[in-house]
């Protein structure tokens, strides 16, 4: 985008045409690409933040649990043999990601008008299903 714009400021201090160059129309041809997407496009393409809280969380067989070093909460549940046997390890990790969000930003202390949330799992499809969910 830095490459438009300066295009777009030597065209207006010179009042005239500009010449672009290779770069300016590759980042013109993605700006294309945004603008034409039918489905949207992620805010995390075009941006790039620092996150305020940084979560971990993991599931085994038998249990969920989570974990902030910035909140210093950590909490654990432990599944019942009903629940043990009806979901599997991937929707465990999943549930372990949301549950771990929402107790973390609950006690989330930073004074940020627009937090940022940085959730980490060795379940990967978990990871995958919360980026695609329209809840977080």
């Amino acid at each position: 985008m830095n490459n438009i714009r300066s295009a777009m400021y030597r065209a207006v201090s010179s009042n005239s045409y500009v010449y672009l160059d290779k770069e300016t129309k590759e980042d013109l041809r993605l700006w294309l690409e945004f603008v034409q997407a039918k489905e949207g496009i992620s805010i995390n393409r075009l941006v790039f933040r620092k996150p305020t809280l940084h979560n971990f969380s993991d599931a085994s067989e038998w249990g969920i649990g989570g974990h902030s070093p910035h909140t210093g909460i950590a909490w654990r549940y432990r599944f019942s043999e009903g629940q043990h046997l009806k979901f599997t390890l991937n929707c465990k990790e999943y549930i372990g990601l949301v549950v771990n969000s929402v107790i973390q930003s609950r006690f989330d202390t930073t004074d940020c008008p627009f937090p940022c949330y940085l959730d980490w799992s060795d379940g990967t499809n978990a990871v995958g299903w919360l980026r695609k969910s329209n809840e977080f």
